[in-house]
């Protein structure tokens, strides 16, 4: 038998993103040449209530197409957001960070993006980085600070009311002692017809 006239067939395993690659994206150990692409991303530090979504804003700088990349966002060592070759890899995603974010790809070929993670929890504090890891790129730290869950806001004016009402009973007390003081004194008499 001829191999000229034999048909080959070659099986290619698919394989799902999520167990393709492993990506480090710790200062240490991603190399970047000096001078080369930086990711810039703001605001580096964010206060929010419980409940309210953060947006953090990155851009490679000098512009880059980073549409067909892996970006990886992590809060400390937990995976908050992974975007491999086009698509969103939730498999990778730690738990209490599924189905609260969403990255705008809008940009990505102007080498920028947003990443939004919705109804912020006191357990969301730490702090946030976002790196390519082929390409070495990883962004500065994000820290995110959690409120008690009552705004400055709703704290002024509870306080404002307090002092309000506080004030309003003094007054009140004091014109009602002054008022007394005017008065002529109660004196008892006894009723000569009653004894």
């Amino acid at each position: 038998m001829e191999f000229s006239s034999m048909l080959w067939i070659i099986f290619i395993p698919l394989v799902e993103p999520s167990g393709a690659f492993q990506f480090d994206c710790s200062p240490s150990t991603v190399q970047t040449e000096p001078g080369a692409f930086e990711l810039k991303c703001s605001p580096l530090t964010v206060q929010k209530e419980p409940g309210q979504d953060m947006d953090l804003s990155c851009a490679v700088e000098p512009s880059l197409n980073i549409k067909a990349d892996s970006l990886e966002c992590k809060r400390d060592d937990d995976i908050v957001h992974v975007y491999r070759s086009r698509w969103d890899d939730p498999s990778s995603q730690h738990q209490k960070f599924k189905n609260r974010t969403v990255l705008d790809r809008q940009n990505l070929e102007d080498g920028s993006f947003s990443l939004t993670l919705k109804n912020i929890t006191k357990e969301d504090e730490g702090n946030y980085t976002c790196c390519f890891p082929m390409r070495g790129i990883v962004s500065s730290a994000i820290s995110l600070t959690v409120g008690s869950g009552l705004s400055s806001a709703l704290i002024t004016v509870i306080t404002v009311i307090g002092l309000g009402l506080g004030v309003g009973l003094l007054i009140l007390a004091w014109k009602n002692r002054a008022a007394l003081s005017r008065s002529p004194p109660c004196i008892l008499r006894r009723n000569p017809a009653v004894l």
